[in-house]
């Protein structure tokens, strides 16, 4: 299928910044990098990450800043691809999906810590969160390189933009899976982890689609 856009300047900004962020932790994170690019078929991800010498901390700022700024322009291009009237400058948009997005983030993470504290359980969780956003942050990764493809080539094919909808929501399942039977083994019982998906995974999805496609 066929479908005629254009794109605006704002956006290839947007995206010239993604491929920086992600030759920059190339360059500078070789080892990390090729874990993470092996992430859903290796543990070693999570597990040799101290071998590095540089700061680990850096790497993950970067990637979650990928993981933003890509889900962010991925999200617009479904809206626009669903035949939304989007004006040439209407970055507004974009911006409202990157601080909507940031603002999930942030809230997870403090329930998240806050979970740990609560059932005492604080480094299983942090493997939890490591695990599930691991997996969101590897889809979004490729998902940048599809919509570049979209964005850029001469025939739009909307069957890509539903090609990496699928190929998201595999991972996101993929990842909270692992991580739910992470946290499953470690004396917390099934009515608990139910409520914890619902309340801390489920319900942030369905606020992201409600505040950003009205």
């Amino acid at each position: 299928m066929e479908k005629a856009g254009h794109f605006t300047d704002w956006l290839t900004v947007v995206l010239l910044l993604l491929v920086f962020i992600i030759g920059f932790l190339h360059y500078y994170y070789p080892k990390r990098f090729s874990a993470f690019i092996k992430l859903p078929f290796n543990s070693s991800y999570f597990t040799d990450l101290q071998q590095e010498k540089s700061s680990p901390a850096m790497f993950s700022i970067f990637i979650e800043a990928v993981l933003i700024l890509g889900l962010g322009v991925f999200v617009y291009l479904i809206i626009s691809n669903n035949g939304k009237s989007i004006a040439p400058d209407d970055y507004i948009l974009f911006v409202r999906i990157i601080l909507v997005a940031f603002l999930i983030v942030t809230v997870q993470r403090f329930f998240h810590s806050l979970t740990g504290v609560l059932f005492d359980m604080k480094g299983t969780f942090n493997r939890f969160v490591q695990v599930k956003d691991g997996h969101l942050q590897w889809a979004v990764l490729w998902l940048t390189v599809l919509s570049l493809i979209y964005i850029y080539s001469p025939l739009k094919y909307t069957g890509i933009i539903y090609l990496g909808l699928a190929f998201l929501a595999v991972l996101y399942i993929a990842g909270v899976t692992k991580a739910s039977l992470l946290v499953a083994n470690k004396n917390l019982n099934g009515l608990q982890l139910f409520f914890y998906l619902c309340a801390l995974e489920i319900l942030p999805v369905i606020t992201l689609v409600k505040l950003v496609m009205p």
